[in-house]
């Protein structure tokens, strides 16, 4: 405010105001505003009444800004104390009323919209409740009518005359308290902790599913899709399977009879009110499937529609990829109307028919170098049932036994759709049962081979015997599934090895290429700086030295293409084979993890192999098994100190073998990832180690390294 006997000079801008002195122009104040203003004025603020009489501070001067968006805003020098909106003409609100601004009493009103008028004495008695003007103001003063101060007088450039008030009196003296009690502050600590109380409760009992929800719901069928010979759709696929570089598996011998092929569909619905825009679905797929789109827009989702929107997609299968699991996953994306970010989630599980087919028992896995036994509590069971789906592919019954034999039932070969590089042969794994007990024996030439049959047939056999408890037959036990099998070790350390042999391959093949891509720009930039000479020099052999550089640019461009070819083949074995070592340490009966424990595990020992220029596999599975043993499966408190290392990559694949036969050793010892006891006791595991392997594991002298090797760690 401005006290009696100060001169300023107040200039105001479109968005901004100064305050200059009058004596040699200095700037006193200034203030940039968020609007463009359109009118400015002046008004005097008395002293504040005292309760007593009398008055306290002096009389000093407020300003009022008025803005194209219709506010009014009233400023004590630079601090804003006061804001209201113009309402348009016929709508009234009521505010507080602003410092120095007495309104009239209730019954008092605005005028009528004049350029020009005269109010009565009797002002009080004639004004309705409230006006504003309807457009922005470009004049204003406060005023005073009859006995009413504070009124502010606006005028729009239409010549529109407006008398508008703040609120209602304030009070004419602040209300003290007379009681002096001290604060207690332990009701108040016990106050604020039954607040808090009641806020997590009812955070507890809100519903996990706000009610503008999107559902998301994904629907794979068991079964494959009928094969499609229409010449459009035959031609779709084949430029599909020309672009992803891998090829598309064949329903038959040649295109024409049509692609293997599963078509998913993608039901979305929003469950709120309005729409929604900018849906992002998205499908996270195995390596080894091969699909046209995997992210698609929903420009508008209406809500509260009884029909969800369906987004079929059609899902190929590659020849070239090992499939390591049939778990997918489906992710919406959106914001809803108040800008808030959220996310779905749903499930998919791809069809077995999907990557592999039945096929006659072959006589090589008689001598199969990888196999590994299951031991269950229940009866055998037939495999015919037990994989009712896949025989789908057959026309009728004959059809089957020709294929499948008539031992069906003890003996099953699942062939996938890819080929094995070393040999050429397709890639299959057998399921023998045990005639008597309950022992399922799974067998193949690839180690890697195993993990999705192996992984299969533990889901499928949980299931078949979970719901023939539920239905109240069986003997009344859960099923126990263990394999005492030794965990295959140094097989999967050859696989790790391969993988990381190829990365420092990939590595020294981009930094030939890089060398080589220098020099033919250095010698570039020689060729045209002698081209641009009037005089120029011989090339002394310079255009031969260019020409066999380009030559060896395009021969190492050539192999590091080949090398990520490799690169990702060996990564798919890494990821089937990390998946079958999870699996095994999970059914190892000294061990027995529970679901928790071996999702917990799956997090640090990652099936996912994912390899970039920054960093690898090996280096990042490292550091979280080097993290699990110095925080979960630490043994003192000194082992639990925690050193943070840079991820690089490391020279040798030693140091992550140590942690990984060091993690299932304590696993061994009864240590949980979870903080819960492990299933299995000291004594079940003591048994359990005295009673010899039911059947071979692997090719002879492949049991006795990974004994020698785990005695070692």
């Amino acid at each position: 405010g401005m006290k009696d006997g100060q001169v300023d000079i107040i200039v105001l801008g479109e968005r901004t105001l100064f305050c200059l002195t009058p004596s040699n122009g200095q700037l006193r104040m200034q203030r940039r505003l968020d609007y463009h203003a359109s009118t400015m004025c002046l008004y005097r603020r008395p002293a504040a009444p005292m309760a007593g009489g009398g008055k306290v501070g002096a009389e000093c001067h407020n300003m009022i800004l008025a803005s194209y968006e219709k506010q009014l805003q009233i400023f004590s020098e630079s601090t804003l104390i006061w804001s209201a909106q113009v309402l348009p003409l016929g709508q009234y609100h009521q505010h507080h009323s602003a410092p120095g601004l007495l309104p009239p009493r209730p019954t008092a009103p605005l005028v009528s919209p004049h350029s020009t008028f005269a109010l009565p004495r009797n002002l009080r008695a004639d004004l309705p409740c409230a006006c504003q003007v309807p457009t922005p103001p470009i004049g204003m003063e406060v005023g005073k009518f009859g006995d009413t101060d504070g009124l502010i007088v606006t005028l729009d450039d239409d010549g529109v005359l407006a008398v508008n008030y703040l609120g209602t009196d304030p009070p004419t003296s602040a209300v003290v308290s007379s009681d002096r009690t001290e604060v207690n502050y332990e009701e108040i600590d016990e106050e604020h902790r039954r607040l808090l109380n009641i806020i997590r409760e009812s955070q507890q009992d809100r519903s996990a599913d706000p009610w503008d929800r999107v559902e998301l719901r994904v629907s794979c069928p068991k079964v494959l899709d009928r094969p499609e010979t229409n010449p459009v759709a035959v031609n779709d696929a084949a430029e599909l399977a020309e672009s992803s570089g891998t090829g598309l598996v064949l329903h038959g011998t040649t295109p024409a009879e049509g692609f293997v092929c599963v078509t998913v569909r993608i039901f979305v619905s929003y469950a709120g009110q309005g729409a929604l825009s900018n849906v992002q679905v998205t499908l996270n797929l195995p390596d080894s499937v091969v699909t046209r789109e995997t992210s698609f827009n929903i420009s508008s989702l209406k809500g509260q529609t009884s029909t969800p929107m369906v987004i079929p997609v059609q899902l190929y299968v590659s020849p070239t990829m090992l499939p390591s699991t049939l778990s997918a996953s489906a992710i919406c994306v959106y914001s809803t109307e108040s800008g808030e970010p959220r996310t779905v989630t749903a499930g998919i599980n791809l069809p077995l028919s999907f990557v592999c087919k039945l096929t006659s028992p072959q006589p090589r896995h008689k001598q199969s170098a990888y196999k590994l036994t299951l031991d269950t509590n229940k009866k055998p069971l037939q495999l015919v049932p037990l994989f009712e789906d896949m025989f789908s592919q057959f026309a009728n019954e004959e059809e089957a036994n020709a294929v499948t034999g008539a031992t069906a039932n003890s003996v099953l070969c699942l062939q996938y759709w890819c080929r094995d590089i070393a040999t050429g042969l397709p890639v299959d794994c057998s399921i023998l049962v045990s005639k008597n007990t309950g022992r399922y024996r799974i067998q193949s030439t690839s180690l890697s081979a195993l993990c999705l049959v192996a992984g299969e047939l533990t889901r499928r056999l949980k299931a078949w015997f979970k719901k023939e408890l539920e239905d109240g037959g069986g003997d009344g036990e859960a099923l126990v599934v263990s394999c005492s099998d030794e965990i295959p070790f140094q097989d999967y350390f050859a696989v790790i090895d391969q993988h990381f042999a190829l990365r420092e391959q990939l590595v020294e093949a981009n930094t030939a290429l890089n060398d080589r891509a220098h020099q033919l720009r250095v010698i570039e930039k020689r060729m045209l700086v002698r081209f641009k000479d009037r005089n120029p020099s011989p090339l002394n052999q310079l255009d031969m030295l260019m020409e066999d550089t380009y030559t060896q640019v395009m021969d190492i461009g050539g192999t590091v293409e080949q090398l990520q070819h490799h690169l990702r083949a060996a990564a798919n074995d890494l990821s089937c084979t990390t998946r079958l070592i999870l699996l095994l340490i999970q059914l190892r009966p000294d061990i027995r993890l529970g679901d928790e424990d071996a999702a917990m595990l799956a997090h640090f020992l990652s099936p996912i192999v994912v390899d970039n220029e920054s960093q690898g596999w090996e280096e990042t599975t490292d550091a979280a098994l080097t993290h699990l043993l110095k925080t979960s499966l630490a043994k003192t408190a000194k082992d639990s100190v925690i050193v943070h290392q840079p991820l690089v990559m490391p020279k040798d694949t030693s140091r992550l073998k140590k942690h990984i036969q060091i993690v299932c050793d304590r696993l061994k010892k009864g240590a949980s990832l979870t903080g819960k006891p492990s299933r299995s006791g000291e004594q079940d595991a003591g048994k359990e180690e005295g009673k010899a392997p039911s059947g071979p594991t692997e090719a002879s002298g492949g049991r006795g390294e990974e004994k020698g090797e785990e005695k070692g760690s």
